[in-house]
Parts: C-alpha cells; structure tokens; sequence
C-alpha cells in the first residue's frame, strides 16, 4: 500500500467515524433528556423516604440503596448529554504546562492512593495551544483514570504524560504500563458505548468524548498498544 492510499484510507476512517458519532450524539441527547426527568423524581422521592424515620430501618436502607443506583443512573445521563454536547469550545492561548499542572493538582492524589508512579514532564514553553481549559482538562483526566483503572492488577504502575512540539503541531503523549489492548479491539476503543471493561464499570463514553472534544480542536487522538504491553494515547492539535 502507498502512503497516498494510507492517507486515503485514514482520511475514509475518519469520516466514517465523525458520521458515526453524529449519529450516536443524537441517539444519546434524547436518550438522556427521557430518561433525565423520572430520573430526577425518583432520586428526590427515594432520598425523602430514606430520611423519614417513621419507616422501619430495613425499607429505608433499601431506599438509601435505591437513592444510590438513581445517582450512578444519573452520572451516566451526564454522560450521555456530555457526548451529545452542542456547545462549541470556548478557546484561549494555553500553556501546555499550566494545563498539566492544573491536571495533576486534580489527579496526583488519587493516583498515589492507588500506588501508582505518575510522571509529568514539564513541556517547553514553545507548547502552546488553543483550547478550552476544562475540555481539554476532562480529556487528560479520562485518559489518566483509564490508566490508572487498565494497571489495577500490573506488578509495576507507571504512567508519565508528556508534551513536545512538532512543526506546527503539539503533541501530547501518555503513556501506562497496563496489559494494553488487543489488535482486534483497538480500532473499536473510540467508538461510543463501546467498553473493554466489566458490565457496571463504564458507559462506553469516556474514549468517545475525548475524541469528540479533540476533533473538536481541530486535533486528532490515537493509540498505540506494543506487544509487550502497555497503552500510548497520542493528542496531536494545532499549535498557538
């Protein structure tokens, strides 16, 4: 194969996948915006019964159980409203570093209390984009977590986040010692709703509003998972 026929075939995947997510992004908003409101009532009704202490102990930690599974309904509603978002980025010139630092302020602690050794390498000041704080926040943090859940049970949890820039591109590189992902999975990991994880562990979303956002960006997202194990997510975007 040429490299004008690669080219041909990635820009073809491309399409292919920004046709697909439209498509999902509506399927999901009136998914979410249904299901939002008796969603909400149930919520609110289960969490009154809880507190009411005329009911025996039993049915109000049965309602406090109900309350709980409302709320985990909920954050997947989010989700779903998250990936069908409209609302275009709200860009400005960024650092790559700050934005690195802003992330690890959110993420370090928790990536210590699950042991795992996170590198931050901070990136020279010619990285310098144009992107919206939080969403291109909520793309690092989603890609991080997943490490951090993809190393759960590795001998050795390692993950280092870096930056560099190319041209007149940035690109942004994370990297974990996980048991990776195989070959036949891979060209599925974006797609939405779809999940390498147990049933009850995620949407199937998070992967999807990253890629979302990033396109959104005028960037692309891609991964790499060598033989020998391991993930490398690779953000490339326009550089400021």
């Amino acid at each position: 194969m040429t490299e004008k026929d690669s080219d041909s075939r990635e820009l073809q995947r491309r399409f292919e996948m920004t046709e697909k997510m439209a498509s999902a992004g509506i399927l999901a908003a009136g998914i979410a915006h249904e299901v939002n409101n008796p969603l909400t009532v149930v919520l609110g009704l289960s969490k009154l019964l809880a507190d009411d202490k005329r009911l025996p102990a039993d049915a109000r930690e049965m309602c406090e159980r109900i309350a709980a599974n409302a709320e985990r309904a909920g954050k997947i509603t989010r989700s779903l409203l998250d990936f069908a978002r409209e609302s275009k980025p709200m860009k400005r010139t960024l650092l790559v570093a700050d934005l690195f630092e802003r992330i690890e302020v959110l993420i370090g602690y928790e990536l210590k209390s699950h042991l795992v050794n996170y590198t931050f390498e901070k990136p020279n000041d010619d990285c310098v984009i144009n992107a919206d704080l939080e969403q291109m926040g909520q793309v690092l943090l989603n890609l991080l977590i997943n490490a951090e859940h993809a190393m759960t049970d590795s001998p050795e949890k390692k993950v280092r986040i870096g930056a560099e820039r190319s041209g007149n591109r940035v690109i942004i590189s994370i990297a974990d010692t996980g048991p990776g992902i195989p070959a036949d999975k891979i060209e599925k990991i974006f797609e939405p709703f779809y999940t390498t994880k147990p049933v009850g562990k995620g949407t199937g979303l998070g992967l999807s509003i990253c890629y979302t956002i990033v396109e959104d960006h005028g960037g692309m997202i891609s991964i790499k998972s060598p033989v020998e194990g391991g993930a490398l997510f690779r953000i490339e975007l326009p550089a400021a």
